[in-house]
């Protein structure tokens, strides 16, 4: 199990910045980039372990952290932070910036503390928030370090194929991301190539709002036999 937790940590890290678009077609926004329809003002995402009963898939054991991701009236992320469910402490997260012309230029990670503890910093975008080459950094007291760096590329309406570099340039894992029409994800691929491994999850999606916002979907990790459903409650400007 702790093996696929850590994997589960790597794929959230990629599709962060990978699943922000699905197109070469130059968007304004977080909104359209993500394919939803609507004002949304909030996700709330919570995720559970998904139990087959009576080939019908429910909601087991939740999660121990869920997300909130806001955006501002004009379709920006603002942050995405992780929160624990028991208490409802923070758990970490990112906050994002943009220039005067609303381009988005770094992403800012934080602890548990509200402390910063990392960003990524856009050198490349297509579009204003879209990001096509990117740095990565840790940050401590003691210094910032770089980890790494990734390039994103369209290849495709409907696809996206990323590469992610350690510090000294090597090429540690490639990922692949294959969406739906309404900009859903429909599998995301990674081949890590340090440990000689590879992970598919598929996404079937259960069930929408009344804007055709997905609510509901199944997360499969193919070959470890281990599914989740998460759910999204959304929130709009009014």
């Amino acid at each position: 199990m702790k093996a696929v937790s850590a994997c589960v940590a790597i794929i959230l890290i990629m599709v962060v910045v990978s699943s922000c678009d699905s197109s070469v077609v130059l968007e304004d926004n977080d909104w359209t980039i993500s394919g939803l329809s609507g004002q949304v003002k909030s996700i709330n995402r919570r995720t559970y372990r998904a139990i087959l009963q009576r080939d019908e898939w429910s909601k087991g054991p939740s999660n121990q952290t869920y997300s909130i991701k806001n955006f501002d009236k004009n379709g920006f992320s603002i942050d995405e932070k992780q929160y624990f469910i028991n208490d409802n402490s923070l758990y970490g997260g990112s906050t994002f910036e943009y220039d005067s012309e609303n381009n988005l230029i770094k992403i800012n990670r934080i602890g548990g503390d509200g402390s910063p503890v990392g960003y990524t910093e856009i050198i490349e975008r297509i579009g204003k928030v879209r990001p096509s080459k990117f740095d990565t950094y840790f940050v401590s007291p003691e210094e910032t370090t770089k980890t790494g760096s990734s390039r994103t590329v369209w290849t495709d309406y409907l696809v996206t194929e990323s590469n992610f570099y350690d510090k000294g340039g090597k090429l540690i894992s490639k990922s692949t991301i294959l969406y739906n029409e309404d900009r859903s994800i429909d599998e995301f691929t990674t081949l890590r190539f340090t440990e000689n491994s590879n992970m598919t999850v598929k996404y079937t999606y259960l069930s929408k709002d009344n804007h055709g916002n997905w609510t509901s979907a199944l997360k499969e990790i193919i070959g470890f036999n281990y599914q989740e459903i998460v759910d999204r409650n959304i929130v709009y400007y009014q």
